[in-house]
């Protein structure tokens, strides 16, 4: 069993943090953004005041891209808001998932956390950051359909690879506690 309060966990997710949220999908200066799975991982791994922490830390990243040279006009607006819903989200589908962690639930809760995230957040933006007033419904639609599946797959990505260090650390763990047993015998 994970605990929820484990520093170690939390000090890796804030690392990933701050180490991709410089980009969305990555160059090959900068790694593609791992800001939803760290929220979704935290969601599962952690309580709510580390996930806590780490939105705010997003926030703060974000704050300090707003006011440097990194981020222009086009990303601060009213619809910053559904970014912080979709977060929300995230982090409610990685609750979700420990009180049913099997493979199954694991691909439901992942997968359509962050499409969900990502329509709550790309919406909000169509429709709240006031950029889009030419494009009809059908652009946008073709616009949500191009942007997602690099969301999509980076997101899940780096899910998967954060289950597959937690699932190693915990069989690791679960060895080593057999381990005296056996020397004893």
């Amino acid at each position: 069993m994970i605990r929820r309060h484990n520093p170690i966990i939390f000090v890796l997710l804030a690392g990933l943090l701050l180490a991709t949220r410089a980009t969305h999908f990555g160059s090959a200066s900068f790694l593609p953004d791992a800001s939803w799975a760290v929220l979704f991982g935290a969601g599962y791994l952690l309580g709510m005041r580390a996930w806590a922490a780490l939105l705010a830390l997003a926030v703060g990243i974000d704050a300090l891209a707003f006011g440097g040279a990194r981020a222009s006009d086009q990303l601060l607006t009213s619809s910053y808001a559904c970014l912080q819903f979709a977060h929300i989200a995230l982090l409610l589908a990685g609750r979700a998932l420990r009180e049913n962690a099997t493979a199954a639930s694991f691909s439901r809760y992942a997968i359509g956390s962050v499409i969900f995230a990502f329509f709550v957040s790309n919406t909000g933006y169509y429709w709240l950051s006031g950029h889009f007033e030419a494009t009809s419904v059908m652009g946008y639609l073709r616009q949500f359909n191009t942007y997602l599946w690099p969301y999509l797959t980076v997101s899940l990505g780096y899910i998967l690879a954060g289950a597959l260090v937690v699932l190693a650390a915990s069989r690791t763990r679960a060895l080593s506690a057999v381990s005296p047993q056996r020397e004893a015998a």
